[in-house]
C-alpha cells in the first residue's frame, strides 16, 4: 500500500502541475484540463517555496521501486519544464523506516 500510494501522490502533483501550466499558459492544453473535472482548484493554497511560481512537488520514499523506476522520467520531464515551474522533491514520512530513510 505504501508504494502505490506515493507512486499515487507522485502522479498527482505531476498532473496538477500540468494543469496550472495549461491554465497560466493560456495554450491549447487549457482546454484538455478542466477545473473540477481533471483537477481540483483548492479553496486555500498550499504554501509553496515561491508563491510566483507554478510548485510541482514529488512525493517519495527512498525504499520505494516504483519512486526507483519512475525517477528516470522525472529527470527527463523536468528538463521540458518552463521558468514559471519549480520542481520539489519531498519523501514521504508516514511510518519510522521511512523517517530513518529520510
Amino acid at each position: 500500500m505504501p508504494k502505490l500510494l506515493t507512486t499515487f501522490l507522485a502522479t498527482l502533483m505531476v498532473s496538477v502541475a500540468f494543469g496550472a501550466i495549461a491554465e497560466d499558459k493560456g495554450t491549447a492544453a487549457e482546454q484538455k484540463y478542466i477545473a473540477g473535472t481533471h483537477y481540483q482548484v483548492l479553496d486555500t493554497p498550499v504554501r509553496t517555496s515561491n508563491p510566483n511560481l507554478i510548485e510541482a512537488t514529488e512525493v517519495f520514499w527512498y525504499g520505494c521501486s516504483h519512486c526507483y523506476t519512475f525517477e528516470p522520467a522525472i529527470v527527463e520531464w523536468k528538463k521540458t519544464l518552463p521558468d514559471v515551474v519549480v520542481f520539489v522533491q519531498n519523501p514521504a514520512i508516514w511510518h519510522p523506516t521511512m523517517e530513518l530513510h529520510a
